[in-house]
């Protein structure tokens, strides 16, 4: 995504909640701020669980940007370059997340993840399945979008783990089994 503010997301008198997202590749253009997350006008969001990584603003790395009436509420969030922010709050960390494959649009986490677990189960409207209508929650939750999962085998099941097909081969590494129930 691409805007003038707010690559990702444009918090305009808000006071949005933000949970298990994950932001990447989002870009203020020139003269624009936020690449990830833009506030203004007195908006206070509240983030908890997400990953803002790999995105930019005109001057580089930009996952946040505030003007001076707004203060966001970010916690148990991984944020590329939010250490010593004012914003970068309890459990939040600024920590490559490893997604498995980057370059190819793959941001499941991969083995070792610093986000693994590393969210909090109360967070605000934190949902029950996750991007890939998984279970959300498998002990402590993930940051970010997709909960991680190994899998014995590389096998992935269709429906009781994705939906669709195309779901399952979407998620598949080089290898992978796809499981389709009759």
């Amino acid at each position: 995504n691409k805007a003038d503010l707010g690559g990702g997301l444009y918090c305009y008198t808000s006071n949005a909640l933000i949970t298990n997202n994950t932001f990447f590749l989002n870009e203020a253009n020139p003269g624009g701020q936020g690449g990830a997350l833009y506030c203004f006008w007195n908006s206070d969001p509240i983030l908890t669980n997400n990953i803002m990584w790999n995105d930019t603003g005109p001057g580089g790395p930009d996952e946040i940007s505030i003007d001076g009436t707004s203060n966001p509420t970010v916690t148990y969030c991984d944020v590329e370059g939010g250490t010593g922010a004012p914003w970068f709050g309890v459990g939040c960390i600024d920590t490559d997340p490893m997604f498995l494959d980057p370059a190819g649009y793959n941001l499941h986490l991969s083995t070792g993840s610093p986000c693994i677990e590393a969210g909090i189960n109360s967070a605000p409207v934190l949902p029950t399945r996750d991007f890939n209508h998984e279970t959300r929650i498998n002990g402590t939750v993930d940051m970010g979008v997709d909960e991680y999962y190994a899998y014995p085998a590389l096998e992935l099941h269709v429906p009781s783990q994705y939906l669709t097909i195309q779901d399952a081969i979407d998620a598949a590494a080089n290898g992978a089994t796809i499981l389709v129930q009759n």
